[in-house]
């Protein structure tokens, strides 16, 4: 027994980077025999690499190599060791909407904009808007920038209303792209589809605006989640879209 357990502690410490603590028990069972029952305990150092280099990923009853970066981020950020927001872009801070930045700066903070380039460069990189190399991270330019479009192409929210019930390639009701830094983003969003939605008397005299036939607390919740939890890595926009349902 003392032979396996070596082999076990072996395999664990030299086959796997970083190594593994694994926990063994001896469990008696019928006609003598002893079964050996491991334990390991949840890795506080994830992704793993096995001898050669590379991380397993675990597929059904079988496993698969990870052989893209997305996959690799990917892994790094659940185990919190990458976040998307601190990716590095290639925009500098002259790409920041001063305006808005300043207001945020004045409502949230009580902080007046940065009189120079390089005390305001110091401030973005201890909010974690900036790179240490001086250039807006991802965070930086969703919220800040004046125009993220254009440094990062797939932020745009796409809405669209069809007729009917189904979606249609030709015909549609409504339709507008929505740009711009993120809380802009959010509110032309909501705004879109509150404007497609159905109004209910629900009591009210006739000259009441009317009810949304869904709160907008809904659509709120559902925009914020669509829009800070949203896979930066995948290629991919947000799309509304909004059925007509026949009266």
């Amino acid at each position: 027994m003392a032979r396996l357990n070596q082999l076990i502690s072996n395999a664990a410490s030299q086959n796997v980077r970083s190594p593994l603590t694994v926990q063994t028990e001896n469990v008696a069972v019928r006609k003598g025999r002893v079964v050996i029952m491991l334990t390991i305990p949840k890795g506080l150092d994830k992704p793993y690499f096995d001898r050669n280099g590379v991380i397993w990923l675990k597929s059904g009853a079988d496993k698969r190599r990870v052989n893209s970066k997305e996959e690799l981020r990917r892994l790094f950020q659940m185990s919190d060791q990458f976040h998307a927001d601190q990716l590095p872009t290639r925009a500098g801070i002259d790409k920041l909407d001063k305006l808005r930045f300043r207001d945020f700066l004045r409502d949230v903070y009580e902080l007046d904009y940065p009189d120079s380039q390089a005390d305001l460069l110091r401030l973005l990189q201890n909010m974690d808007l900036a790179t240490d190399d001086g250039m807006l991270n991802l965070a930086g330019v969703l919220l800040f920038a004046e125009r993220p479009e254009w440094i990062k192409p797939l932020f745009i929210v796409k809405a669209i209303r069809y007729p009917g019930n189904e979606i249609h390639s030709t015909e549609y009701l409504d339709t507008q792209d929505f740009s711009g830094p993120l809380q802009k983003i959010f509110d032309d969003s909501l705004a879109f589809i509150m404007r497609n939605l159905h109004r209910l008397q629900a009591g009210q005299g006739v000259n009441a605006p009317g009810i949304p036939e869904i709160p907008p607390s809904v659509f709120e919740e559902l925009l914020v989640n669509a829009l800070i939890h949203r896979d930066h890595k995948l290629f991919t926009i947000i799309r509304i879209i909004r059925v007509h349902a026949a009266e």
